[in-house]
């Protein structure tokens, strides 16, 4: 992804020497079937269009249910950024990228809502501790994390996706340095994947600034 960013930024249709060419920035397509609801922005698109193929993806619930997986205090920030993705915000940096973001509603068509403390995970304040002591904090975070998750399996109708809030404090567990090529957001991914259940990780940073969140950066 980052190289992907990275060779979009070259954006110009100009010669960059005898071998090489620099990209055009690709067309985006959004809203419903309408030829011209086409651009560059992903942002600006979404908010002048409305999300592609918003008239054909009946599969896309209103209200969207939420469910969580996290410590207490993480779970509190959740419940918040819940909120503000619902509010407007105008970006304190990037202005010149970032256009003001109106409220999910206002911009996706459909609404988030909380699905209920039946499927609300609250992780025990002894697994900081755990992973300190651990050889391979990765596995014991993936494990508590994936058993969370399946604990789930029996409400599956009661939401639609899972915010997965991460602490920076766990960062010892995002990753391996060892040789086992591991990523733990890579890894929760793909395990939702598998186990039908839509996973959105969010971690600390991201969860105290709805526009990041969104963004993805």
């Amino acid at each position: 992804m980052l190289a992907l960013r990275f060779c979009l930024s070259l954006v110009s249709a100009d010669w960059v020497d005898e071998t090489h060419r620099r990209l055009s920035e690709p067309s985006l397509r959004f809203g419903p079937q309408d030829e011209g609801a086409i651009g560059p922005h992903p942002l600006n698109g979404i908010l002048e269009y409305g999300p592609f193929g918003k008239h054909r993806l009946a599969g896309v619930p209103n209200p969207i249910r939420i469910a969580f997986v996290g410590q207490k205090s993480m779970i509190a920030r959740l419940h918040k950024l819940l909120r503000e993705l619902d509010g407007r915000h105008s970006p304190k940096d990037r202005k010149a990228y970032l256009p003001d973001y109106p409220g999910f509603s206002h911009a996706f068509e459909t609404t988030l809502a909380y699905a209920g403390d039946a499927v609300s995970i609250e992780l025990p304040d002894s697994l900081d501790h755990e992973l300190e002591a651990a050889a391979a904090p990765h596995r014991v975070l993936s494990e508590a994390l994936t058993g969370s998750i399946a604990s789930l399996r029996n409400q599956r109708h009661a939401f639609d996706i899972v915010l997965v809030g991460l602490d920076e404090k766990w960062a010892s567990g995002f990753s391996n340095t060892g040789d086992e090529d591991f990523d733990l957001h890579d890894f929760l991914k793909g395990y939702g994947a598998s186990a039908g259940i839509p996973i959105q990780v969010i971690r600390s940073g991201s969860a105290n600034n709805p526009i990041q969140t969104l963004i993805g950066s």
